[in-house]
């Protein structure tokens, strides 16, 4: 049985650069990010997804690319991403609790190890 894989957007500090990247494990994919990074990493937005459209969104920002998935944090992405519905459905909560778009860590570990957060919409 083939796994979803979600194309998520995963930010370096409030306003560091994102990574558009795939995975189906999406929390294991923060974790392994954690570990080799200093900076706090926050899971801005996951979408159900797949290879071509990952590859679709890195040519589709490819002006703010910076090194690998990395790219800059303007105004064109962080539009982009404020405007996933999926994502604003899944998270809606936290943003209230928090008052800002950002998902503390600890948040986003409890989501991404409950499957039903994880599936599509």
């Amino acid at each position: 049985m083939k796994r979803d894989a979600f194309v998520y957007f995963i930010q370096q500090d409030d306003a560091g650069p994102i990574k558009i990247g795939l995975a189906s494990d999406v929390r294991h994919r923060l974790d392994q990010l954690i570990n080799c990074n200093s900076c706090e990493l926050f899971v801005r937005a996951i979408i159900p997804g797949n290879h071509a459209l990952e590859d679709q969104l890195q040519l589709r920002f490819t002006r703010h690319h910076i090194r690998g998935e990395w790219f800059n944090p303007l105004r064109e992405i962080l539009e982009y991403v404020a405007s996933l519905p999926d994502v604003l459905l899944r998270d809606l909560k936290y943003r209230r609790r928090y008052n800002t778009n950002r998902l503390p860590l600890d948040d986003a570990r409890q989501i991404w190890a409950d499957p039903a957060l994880t599936s599509r919409l």
